[in-house]
């Protein structure tokens, strides 16, 4: 029997009537066409229930994605959702439904929506073409054929969905990667017909996917699926999740940040994969006769105000806006004039002019162009104040900013620049978050890179640049990294004054010395930005992931109109009693004063000054402040540890004698040694060779031979590791052996 059905003329009567097809009831306008089926919004209480094993396999579970994004949506929704598995094929094996359950799931009763998978081989094919012998399969039917078979199992499951009062919704996850174009004209042709034919509501979330693939053509398949070229990975998963809350709620997920997306593979690209899923999910609710209604403009942004108001920047912030289909972000101008976009309620603006007026607006747009009423303030910068500090440059939290591991929160020295740390940190890589591994990281994997040269080339690197703020000058000092790694990575460090090259790396640091303190030389008085880079390299294991769990960039910054600090420190001619501090010149410098341990040592008109007062085995911290004309103190230099070398030898050891004297043994003795600061061993030398140490003035020597001479000789040894002298040598001759009497 044909499934395309032609509906007498004449008729009324058959047309008004339901229509009867394989035993089931089908409502029908007068055109012989299924009722068409709307889907309404969910509400506090709903259920839903999922079969089909993409709800649970990979990197599922589907629902509890899904949940997650309402539960953040402020919509106080309480939605039951359920899976069940079932293997591939799961309408054409819809005979088997009772022995794995699912029907009884169905039958269960009390759900709102009952969303059924449907696999490419539901679409193309029944069974497998050959089989296990190798020989052709009689019952094999390729596409169209199996379109039939497809339908009528899917009329007889739709059945069941409406006796228990609920509605189906198929959907259509995904298809193989690399059938991609074929699959998705027969998915199309083939629910087209399904369309006209069951009362359902399809939602090819595939739409969205084939979105993605457009837009990132080079990496689409990463994006979206696993290895096999058929699963979802986490990006698909939570693409999938995204449209369907879409579908669920007629709302967009675009500036929703529920707890999975820190499960993404590429966390930065949510906002984008949310608006392809609103638009995927309007799409698939305007062709199943459920719009979206969008009939409120966002409400206007509210409590806007003014922090971290400095002489060329502040930051605003203020109160989300709400909207009936959800704000998808907020423009901001200065003067009338758009100066960028945010999807958060806050927004750094910089490269101000001090002691100037600016007019400050913001308007909230929704994901139908929707526009709010203005908000305005007007923010009036400070005058310049000359900064002058050292420290922390910058000050990296992976946690991120409310939980968006992409975002990493930075702490910023008061004087650098306080652009977005978005824009401070990146890599040409998939950035990745993985609980279990380190959560609080910026990590990426799939390297190929086995020695530096090929990490340079390939661009496998993390990005890091700093910049002062206007009108400022700032030293680098050092680096401190915790590296982390699934692999045997090594972590190569080079900056943008230095050169990206192989051989003007500052240093290569292996994964099994994570911890990493690294001193920044050569980066005094900077006025503009500098990027630094970590190339990543030694395997080419692209399941293997690495990255960065701690960073921070320690050094100095200053205003150009102040007194510059000085850098550059060093130490010279270190002996017991002191040494020679040396340092570069600072800028507009006439006088330097020098500070050991915090306290002034004096001033000096030179670029040194002799350090002395000083104790052997101590540490001492050096610090060296510029004067100008003005008689301006300059913030401190970095400081320079300086420990004081114990250089002296022990005296020799003195007086050596033998004791016990035998013809397998002796005792050999001497006299104490004296040190500055202490002896802590004697060692002892045995006809050259080494015969042991001890901390007493005395040495057994056992098992020699009878009627020997043996020459010893011994020396001293202080806590710092100074050896005196040899002594002078003693001769000892063992007695002759006591020959046994017969």
């Amino acid at each position: 029997m044909s499934l395309h059905h032609k509906i007498p003329s004449g008729s009324l009567r058959f047309i008004l009537a339901p229509l009867m097809v394989f035993g089931l009831m089908i409502s029908t306008h007068a055109d012989g066409q299924a009722e068409p089926q709307t889907i309404a919004p969910l509400k506090s209480g709903d259920k839903v229930l999922f079969i089909g094993n993409s709800f649970t396999e990979w990197s599922g579970p589907l629902p509890a994605a899904i949940q997650s994004l309402i539960k953040v949506s402020g919509s106080d929704l309480d939605v039951t959702f359920a899976s069940k598995v079932k293997g591939m094929g799961i309408l054409k094996e819809y005979a088997t439904w009772d022995s794995i359950g699912a029907m009884a799931a169905i039958r269960e009763g009390g759900w709102t929506y009952v969303v059924i998978q449907g696999w490419s081989d539901a679409i193309d094919r029944k069974d497998s073409e050959t089989n296990e012998d190798g020989t052709r399969n009689p019952d094999y039917l390729g596409y169209p054929e199996n379109q039939q078979i497809m339908l009528r199992y899917f009329k007889l499951l739709d059945a069941e969905v409406k006796k228990v009062g609920a509605k189906t919704i198929l959907y259509e996850p995904h298809v193989g990667s690399h059938l991609w174009d074929a699959h998705m004209t027969k998915s199309a042709e083939t629910y087209s017909i399904l369309k006209n034919e069951v009362s359902c509501f399809h939602a090819p979330v595939i739409k969205a996917w084939d979105t993605v693939i457009k837009r990132h053509p080079g990496d689409a398949a990463s994006l979206l699926f696993a290895p096999d070229g058929g699963h979802q990975n986490p990006d698909g998963m939570a693409l999938d999740a995204m449209t369907f809350y879409t579908i669920f709620t007629g709302m967009s997920p675009a500036t929703l940040k529920p707890e999975f997306p820190a499960t993404m593979l590429r966390p930065e690209l949510y906002e984008e994969f949310a608006e392809i899923a609103y638009r995927t999910g309007k799409e698939i609710l305007t062709a199943n006769n459920s719009a979206i209604a969008d009939t409120q403009n966002p409400t206007a942004p509210a409590d806007l105000a003014v922090s971290n108001k400095l002489s060329e920047s502040f930051t605003l912030t203020w109160s989300p806006s709400t909207d009936d289909v959800g704000v998808l972000g907020y423009k901001v101008y200065k003067n009338d004039v758009q100066i960028g976009t945010t999807s958060r309620p806050q927004f750094a603006v910089g490269d101000l002019t001090p002691e100037t007026a600016y007019t400050m607006k913001i308007v909230a747009f929704d994901s139908e162009a929707k526009v709010s009423p203005e908000t305005t303030i007007t923010v009036t910068t400070e005058k310049f104040t000359a900064v002058d500090n050292s420290g922390a440059l910058y000050d990296w939290d992976f946690t991120g900013v409310n939980g968006e591991s992409k975002w990493a929160a930075a702490t910023i020295l008061p004087g650098m620049s306080g652009s977005p740390p978005a824009g401070v940190v990146s890599i040409h890589l998939p950035l990745i978050t993985r609980v279990g591994f380190n959560n609080n990281a910026l990590v990426a994997r799939n390297s190929a890179a086995t020695t530096l040269e090929e990490a340079i080339a390939q661009g496998l690197y993390f990005s890091i640049t700093i910049a002062p703020l206007k009108g400022n000058v700032y030293s680098v000092t050092d680096l401190d990294v915790t590296f982390i790694s699934e692999g045997p990575h090594n972590f190569t460090l080079m900056s943008e004054k230095l050169g990206f090259k192989a051989d003007q790396a500052i240093g290569t640091y292996p994964e099994t010395e994570p911890v990493q303190t690294i001193a920044i030389t050569g980066h005094d008085q900077l006025t503009s930005s500098t990027e630094f880079r970590i190339y990543v390299w030694g395997s080419n294991n692209q399941w293997t992931a690495f990255g960065l769990s701690r960073l921070s960039i320690s050094g100095a910054v200053k205003s150009e109109s102040a007194a510059s600090f000085p850098s550059g420190l060093a130490a010279a001619n270190l002996s017991e009693t002191g040494f020679d501090l040396g340092w570069k010149p600072a800028k507009d410098a006439v006088e330097y004063e020098v500070f050991k341990d915090g306290k002034s040592i004096g001033k000096t008109t030179s670029l040194a000054m002799p350090v002395r007062d000083v104790k052997i085995n101590s540490t001492y911290t050096l610090t060296v402040k510029a004067i100008n004309k003005a008689k301006q103190l300059s913030e401190a230099s970095s400081p320079l540890s300086v420990t004081i070398p114990d250089l002296s030898k022990p005296s020799v050891p003195k007086d050596l004698t033998a004791s016990g004297l035998g013809a397998d043994s002796f005792i050999l003795h001497w006299k104490t040694s004296t040190d500055n600061v202490g002896v802590v061993l004697y060692e002892v030398s045995k006809n050259d060779q080494d015969g042991g140490t001890t901390a007493a003035l005395q040495m057994p020597e056992p098992y020699l031979s009878p009627d020997t001479v043996y020459t010893m000789k011994v020396r001293a040894k202080d806590a710092a590791g100074n050896f005196s002298d040899w002594s002078a040598p003693l001769e000892v001759k063992t007695l002759p052996a006591v020959k046994q009497k017969p």
